[in-house]
């Protein structure tokens, strides 16, 4: 121990051998999580220190790299929606035991973005399938509604297509997997899941709130790109469907992540007696 006295303040440096508190004690020394001291004669504060061994991580690196390249190679091959029901299951059995493991040594961040990540990689092998075709016809029908008031554009939902009628021209649209909003959908559920910030109730009405508020703002941008065709021309679609519908669908998607995500975390953040939150006094 090297103990420091200095005019402004007083330093303390402290070793441990690990290993031989590790023998001393009959463990591993990866089996340190956190080391806390109190030296009596210096005063009555406790020093904690924390730490892990490095290798966990290589094992959790490879786990998520071998996930990640079954999924890649697989999709090459077949697509998601029709990959080995086999590979599915021991996808699901790797990320639930990852996710068990970060749970167990208190590792929230990382049981935080592994939950998520896995449950947005699982629901998109296993529920998109079902729920893309439901979902393009739903946008398709809600669109068509400002098609039938304007008379720019008709929706043949049942086909999840929507026909544009531009001078002595005209479009189909098909309301495909990338144009459903299905992506958008499980990726806000599958971070949703894993905030903690909120209960399991509230969470169900966010969700539902979400899930209806990306809807519409895919619906919105549908709209915007088949007026777009319908008065500027068949021109007009690539810069709408690739720029201008994307920014103004994403624009729209920032601002419920930060109401759903960023502020209700600074509102429960707190700091001593300090609180982001309402001042109840």
């Amino acid at each position: 121990m090297i103990v420091t006295v200095g005019s402004n303040r007083d330093e303390c440096e402290f070793y441990f051998d690990l290993d031989k508190v590790a023998q001393k004690l009959g463990c591993d020394v990866s089996d340190f999580k956190q080391i806390s001291a109190q030296f009596g004669r210096l005063g009555q504060e406790w020093i904690n220190t924390a730490g892990a061994s490095s290798g966990a991580w290589l094992g959790l690196f490879i786990c998520i790299a071998g996930t990640c390249g079954v999924v890649v190679k697989e999709r090459q091959h077949t697509g998601i929606s029709g990959m080995n029901p086999i590979i599915v299951i021991a996808i699901i059995i790797i990320w639930l035991y990852i996710l068990s493991v970060t749970k167990r040594a208190k590792l929230h961040a990382w049981s935080f973005m592994w939950g998520s990540l896995g449950l947005f990689v699982i629901m998109m092998m296993t529920v998109q399938p079902l729920l893309t075709m439901p979902l393009a016809r739903c946008v398709a029908a809600m669109a068509g509604i400002v098609g039938d008031i304007t008379g720019a554009f008709t929706a043949y939902f049942k086909y999840g297509i929507i026909f544009i009628h531009t001078g002595a021209s005209s479009m189909t649209l098909l309301i495909d997997f990338e144009c459903s909003g299905i992506i958008e959908i499980m990726a806000f559920l599958s971070l949703l899941i894993f905030f903690n910030v909120y209960n399991w109730s509230e969470k169900l009405m966010i969700g539902i709130g979400g899930f209806c508020y990306i809807m519409l703002c895919n619906v919105l941008r549908i709209v915007m790109i088949c007026l777009a065709v319908h008065f500027l021309g068949m021109n007009a679609y690539y810069v709408f469907h690739t720029f201008i519908g994307r920014i103004f669908f994403y624009v729209l998607s920032v601002y419920l992540y930060f109401y759903v995500f960023t502020k209700p975390q600074i509102v429960k953040m707190k700091v001593g007696n300090f609180s982001y939150g309402k001042n109840n006094s």
